[in-house]
């Protein structure tokens, strides 16, 4: 493993026990809402090809999509074991999310 490498996993790792920390602090269904509205958002901007055209690093683009997929698997878990509807659409948007996280390895 390279020093980037083990930046960017620290960086996710401190990206997901905050969102834990605020997940206590504000409540399930407000954080759960939270997180996939962020998702949303970070799919929107992916698709629309804004990442590229401000010039983001791939660095911050791949912190940023596995920091978003983390978050998303912990209210995915959440929001399976109190049976909401909010359940189908994390399970959907971690299944994309999960799927260009896996394009991006095979094509980096």
């Amino acid at each position: 493993m390279n020093v980037m490498t083990i930046l960017k996993l620290l960086t996710v790792l401190a990206i997901l026990v905050s969102g834990l920390i605020v997940k206590r602090r504000i409540g399930n269904r407000q954080f759960n809402y939270w997180v996939l509205s962020l998702q949303t958002l970070t799919l929107a901007l992916y698709f629309t090809d804004t990442f590229s055209r401000i010039g983001v690093s791939l660095f911050t683009f791949d912190t940023i999509f596995w920091s978003i997929l983390a978050l998303g698997i912990v209210c995915t878990v959440d929001s399976m074991r109190i049976v909401t509807r909010l359940a189908l659409i994390n399970i959907l948007m971690n299944f994309v999310l999960f799927n260009l996280v896996a394009f991006f390895l095979g094509h980096v």
